[in-house]
């Protein structure tokens, strides 16, 4: 029976802390710090199977 990948797209969301004089100024230096200010992640929903990807794998792909 043939095996495939599938990427399901999954959205997240990175909580970030920054240093900051107003809510705009917070918005701007969150999206250009790294990752080393996050503080959380966590899931938030899947998007529709309209945005999935899906390949089929020969056997020396799958390691069967």
């Amino acid at each position: 029976m043939p095996k495939f990948h599938v990427g399901v797209r999954e959205v997240h969301v990175s909580t970030r802390e920054v240093e900051a004089t107003s809510p705009e100024e917070a918005l701007e230096k969150a999206g250009e710090i790294d990752l080393s200010h996050e503080i959380m992640c966590e899931y938030s929903h899947t998007l529709d199977k309209e945005h999935w990807s899906v390949e089929e794998i020969n056997e020396a792909q799958s390691g069967s």
